[in-house]
Parts: structure tokens; sequence; C-alpha cells
């Protein structure tokens, strides 16, 4: 019956120790990836994709400055981009577009942006 009892003990113990996996976090730069076995994540710094999409634009803009640049949100496309700053915290852009009716300014939160590109 001792046998039986230390058997079964060190069969709870064993099962005890065992802990549903915790999710993988890599830290590299301004992203933090998290890999779980149904999903992965990563959370990207505001700041840093905020200065990834201006630079993107300046970029877009050096190479063919007489093509129209449109940027691509989750609900709406602006066309006609003429500038794009970030803000000092980085979590909003300040988008000047220039259309017939004359430049306007929109303010777009920086996790909006999905696509930034020449018009076709």
């Amino acid at each position: 019956m001792k046998t039986f009892w230390i058997c079964l003990s060190l069969a709870t113990t064993s099962f005890a120790e065992e802990k549903p996996q915790e999710p993988v976090k890599e830290l590299e730069g301004a992203a933090i990836a998290i890999h779980s076995p149904n999903s992965s994540v990563i959370i990207i710094d505001p700041k840093a994709r905020a200065k990834d999409i201006a630079q993107a634009f300046s970029a877009l803009r050096k190479e063919k400055p007489t093509t129209k640049v449109i940027l691509q949100t989750m609900d709406s496309s602006l066309y006609g981009v003429t500038d794009i700053k970030p803000t000092e915290g980085g979590t909003l852009l300040f988008i000047k577009v220039l259309s017939n009716q004359g430049a306007t300014m929109h303010i777009v939160p920086v996790e909006q942006v999905m696509e930034i590109h020449y018009s076709p």
C-alpha cells in the first residue's frame, strides 16, 4: 500500500509541476514579438512606426516627385498626399493633402495607416 501511495503522490507532483506554455516574447529594436502555439502578435512602438511612415513617404517623393502618393487607412484612402509629419508623441500623423479645393490637413492615428504607395 505504501508503494502505491508513493507512486500516486509522485505522479500528481510531476503533473502539478507542468505549467501551461507561456507565450514566447522577443525584444528587438522598437518591436516586441509574442508567439504562442495558436497565434503571433507583434507590438510596435508607435513613435517608431510614425517615423517609418514619414520615411517611406519621403523615399516615395524623392524617387518620383511628380507622382501622386496615396495613403490608405483602415476605412478610407487619402489621394494626393503632399506631406506627412508625426506628432511629438508619435501616435498621430499630420497628413497634408492637395486637391482641387486647395490643401487640407488630416490627422490620422498611426495604427490606422495600412499602406502608402503611388497613385496608379
